[in-house]
């Protein structure tokens, strides 16, 4: 069975939003007067806000300000995505396009609400949802990453699951798409 359809992430994998989410948290925190610094904020990437705000400060403080702390993030990414333009990761459109010159389906999954992925995408000056075949967000799954929770819906509107290699960003796989292409078919090939 040939590779049916890849999934991908938004913040971090496309648009090179990380630090500004992370800067985000950062001033979250400050308003609540919790002086938590950049890089033990940055360990904590990918997580969902249910998840981050525990993480740091513990369950005790989750239950206080969890709520008010996971608002106040998005309102200050709201800022920053305003204030700043976004890098979106080399090749980006390149790939989607090879990908569906491959009639290979793509999704987009992301763990951002879609306010929020609209400031990503205006920010970036890219729009992302014309360029893959499915898009599942915050909206659409139970629990945040990294639960799959996000993976789970978009396998299931492409009817494809599994990673079989992992690739240093998105240039690094356009530039090696034919290699990677084959290694996911072998693999899904092999798991028959």
């Amino acid at each position: 069975m040939a590779l049916r359809g890849m999934i991908f992430d938004i913040d971090g994998t496309l648009v090179d939003t990380n630090p500004s989410h992370v800067e985000a948290w950062r001033r979250a925190f400050k308003r609540f007067g919790f002086d938590i610094p950049a890089e033990r904020i940055k360990v904590e990437t990918g997580k969902g806000g249910d998840k981050l705000v525990p993480s740091i400060l513990g369950q005790e403080w989750e239950g206080r300000l969890g709520e008010a702390l996971r608002r106040a993030q998005k309102e200050e990414f709201l800022q920053i995505a305003k204030r700043e333009h976004f890098g979106v990761f080399p090749c980006v459109p390149e790939l989607f396009q090879a990908l569906r010159e491959r009639e290979i389906r793509t999704a987009l999954a992301t763990s951002s609400d879609k306010k929020h992925l609209q400031a990503t995408m205006t920010s970036a000056g890219i729009d992302l949802p014309s360029l893959a075949d499915v898009l599942v967000t915050r909206d659409d799954a139970e629990a945040s990453k990294p639960a799959p929770d996000l993976i789970i819906v978009a396998c299931e509107k492409l009817l494809q699951a599994g990673a079989c290699a992992v690739w240093r960003d998105t240039g690094h796989l356009y530039a090696d798409l034919d290699r990677a292409l084959e290694i996911a078919s072998l693999a899904t090939a092999a798991s028959e």
